[in-house]
C-alpha cells in the first residue's frame, strides 16, 4: 500500500487508506477491533469437511497488513518481541467446527440497500443456495426484505420467502430483485435518526424471530449494519433474543475500508470502459468534445480505471485532486485544464487519426467537492439542492462554459461540446464472470461465519484471504485514490493532462 498523505483540511477522522489508519490510528496492536460473538461457539458442526472444505477455527487468523515498515514500527515498539506476539489480524472466513447455533430452526433475513450494483442478486442466491443445501439441519425461514432498511420498518408486509429455486432465476439479472432504497436523504421517506431506525429494524427482528441479518450494502449501510449489532448485543445482554447482523460490501465506487476490491467494481470499470470508447468514436467523428460522467461520490476509482484501461481519454476529474485544494487553487485548476482543451480542440488535420475531439471523464463527487468549496463555473449554484442537482449544474455549467470559449480547430471550425451520463445503465448491469465468481464466495462465507456466532463483522477479500473485518473498522470512513500514487500518475500521463500538483505555478502548459 502507498504511503498516503492527509492533507491539510483534512480532519483527523478522514482516513483515506488503510495504512493510514495503521499509521495515525493504531497506537497500540492489543486496542485493534476484534470480531464479536452472540454467543460461545460450541456445537459441533455436523457438515463433512469433505463437502464444504476444510474447517476454521479462532486461531485461523491473517495479518491485517505486508507492509514491512509497519511491521518494522511494531518490532520497535516492542509489540511483536513479546512471548505472544501482538499483531492486528482479521479471522479467517470459512466453514468452523463449531457453530453458534443448535439444531433447531435458524430463521434468516436478507436486505439490499443504497444504490443497486452488478451482482447483488447473485448473492442473495448464494446466501439462500449456502443456507438450504450446507446447513439444511439448522434450516429455517430466509426472508428477503423489500424496500431496504424503510422495508424493514414493516417487516410482516415487506417479507418474501426465499428458496434456491426462485432466486436461482435472479442471478443472470442486474439491479435487486428485493428492491433498492436509500435509508437517509429528502427522498427516502423517514425523517428518523440512525439510532432510531436502528431501533425499530431491531425490534421488528425479535419481534419475527429472526436469529441473523445480512445487510448487502455499501458504507452508509454497513454503519447501519454496526448500529442494529451494536443495539443487538446490549439487548441480547438484557435478556432479548441474540442476533448475528453480518455486512456484506457493496459499492461500486470501490470505497469502502478494508476491501481489496467491492463487488461489481470490476463490471462497472468494463461497461464505464466500454462506453468511453464508444462516446469516444461519437466525438471523433462529430468534431466535439464530450463530458461523461460516472460513479465516485466520494472516490474516483471507476472513473480512474476506465479512462487508464480504454487509453481514449484526455482528461479525468476525480474528488481526490481537489479536496487538498482552497477555492482559488480549484479555480486555477479547472482554468488549466480549460486551456488543455482548448488546445486539444485544435489538433491538426494532417491525417485520419487526427481529428479536433476530446472525451472528458469526472466523477459525480467531483462537483460535490467544488461546490462544497464554492467554487463558480459559470453560475452560483443555490443551496439546499441534493447531490444529483449538483451534478446537473456543474455539468451543464461546464458545457456552457466551453462553449463560451468559442473552441475551435485549427481550420476555424466550431468545436461543440455534448455530455452523457451512463451511470443507471452501468449499475442496472448483470455481474461479469469474475463478479460472479466473487459474490458467490462473499455470500457462502456470510452464511458460514453468521452460523458460527459471529456479529458485527463484515465478509471481505482482503490481501490474498476472504476475512472478518469488524464493521467499527468500516463506519465513518471512506477510502480514497491516493493522487500521490503511482497508478494515478500512469493515468495522467495516459491523458496527457496537465499536472495540477503545482496549481500556483504560472506555467504555459505548454
Amino acid at each position: 500500500m502507498p504511503t498516503d498523505r492527509i492533507p491539510s483540511t483534512f480532519n483527523e477522522t478522514d482516513v483515506i487508506s488503510e495504512r493510514m489508519y495503521l499509521n495515525t490510528v493504531l497506537k497500540d496492536p492489543e486496542k485493534f477491533p476484534q470480531v464479536k460473538s452472540i454467543r460461545k461457539a460450541n456445537i459441533r458442526n455436523d457438515c463433512d469437511p469433505k463437502k464444504v472444505g476444510e474447517f476454521k477455527s479462532a486461531d485461523d487468523r491473517r495479518s491485517v497488513t505486508k507492509d514491512a515498515g509497519l511491521l518494522q514500527g511494531w518490532i520497535k515498539q516492542g509489540w511483536i518481541n513479546k512471548k505472544e506476539p501482538v499483531i492486528p489480524t482479521f479471522l479467517v472466513a470459512g466453514p468452523r467446527d463449531y457453530l453458534g447455533f443448535r439444531k433447531r430452526p435458524v430463521h434468516a433475513a436478507i436486505v439490499t440497500t443504497g444504490g443497486s450494483a452488478p451482482g447483488l442478486n447473485r448473492v442473495i442466491h448464494s446466501i439462500v443456495q449456502r443456507h438450504h443445501g450446507t446447513y439444511r439441519d439448522r434450516l429455517g425461514e430466509i426472508y428477503g426484505v423489500q424496500d431496504s432498511f424503510l422495508g424493514m420498518c414493516n417487516f410482516a408486509h415487506h417479507r418474501m420467502s426465499l428458496k434456491p429455486a426462485e432466486t436461482e432465476k435472479w442471478i443472470d439479472r442486474g439491479g435487486s430483485m428485493l428492491g433498492m432504497r436509500r435509508e437517509r436523504g429528502p427522498k427516502s421517506g423517514t425523517d428518523l435518526a440512525p439510532e432510531e431506525l436502528a431501533a425499530q429494524v431491531l425490534y421488528q427482528l425479535q419481534d419475527k424471530d429472526i436469529d441473523i441479518l445480512y445487510v448487502i450494502g455499501g458504507d452508509g449501510s454497513l454503519r447501519m449494519a454496526h448500529e442494529i449489532a451494536r443495539q443487538g448485543l446490549a439487548a441480547a445482554n438484557a435478556g432479548k433474543r441474540r442476533l448475528s447482523v453480518v455486512g456484506i460490501p457493496k459499492t461500486m465506487d470501490n470505497d469502502v475500508m478494508w476491501v481489496s476490491e467491492s463487488f461489481g467494481f470490476k463490471t462497472a470499470v468494463d461497461k464505464a470502459t466500454e462506453i468511453v470508447n464508444t462516446l469516444n468514436s461519437e466525438a471523433e467523428t462529430s468534431r466535439r468534445i464530450c463530458l461523461i460522467e460516472l460513479f465516485g461520490a466520494e472516490s474516483g476509482y471507476v472513473a480512474a480505471h476506465a479512462a487508464l484501461a480504454s487509453g481514449h481519454v484526455d482528461l479525468v476529474l476525480i474528488p481526490e485532486e481537489f479536496v487538498g485544494l482552497s477555492k482559488e487553487q480549484c479555480e486555477k485548476a479547472l482554468e488549466r485544464y480549460i486551456r488543455h482543451l482548448k488546445k486539444l480542440a485544435k489538433r491538426a488535420h494532417d491525417g485520419p487519426n487526427e481529428k479536433p475531439h476530446a472525451v472528458v471523464v469526472l466523477a459525480e463527487g467531483t462537483a460535490k467537492i467544488l461546490h462544497q468549496k464554492e467554487v463558480v463555473i459559470l453560475r452560483e449554484t443555490a443551496d439546499g439542492k441534493g447531490d444529483e442537482e449538483i451534478v446537473d449544474d456543474f455539468l451543464m455549467d461546464l458545457k456552457e462554459r466551453l462553449r463560451n470559449e468559442e473552441l475551435t480547430d485549427n481550420l476555424g471550425n466550431e468545436v461543440d461540446v455534448f455530455f452523457n451520463r451512463p451511470r443507471h445503465y452501468i449499475r442496472a448491469s448483470p455481474a461479469n464472470a469474475q463478479d460472479k465468481i466473487y459474490c458467490e464466495q462473499l455470500g457462502a462465507f456470510a452464511v458460514d461465519s453468521a452460523l458460527a456466532g459471529y456479529t458485527d463483522f463484515m465478509i471481505s477479500q482482503w490481501l490474498d484471504s476472504y476475512v472478518l473485518v469488524p464493521l467499527e473498522l468500516v463506519a465513518g470512513y471512506h477510502k480514497r485514490l491516493p493522487t500521490s500514487s503511482i497508478f494515478w500518475k500512469q493515468v495522467v500521463n495516459s491523458t496527457g493532462q496537465p499536472s495540477i500538483e503545482c496549481v500556483d505555478d504560472d506555467e504555459n502548459d505548454s
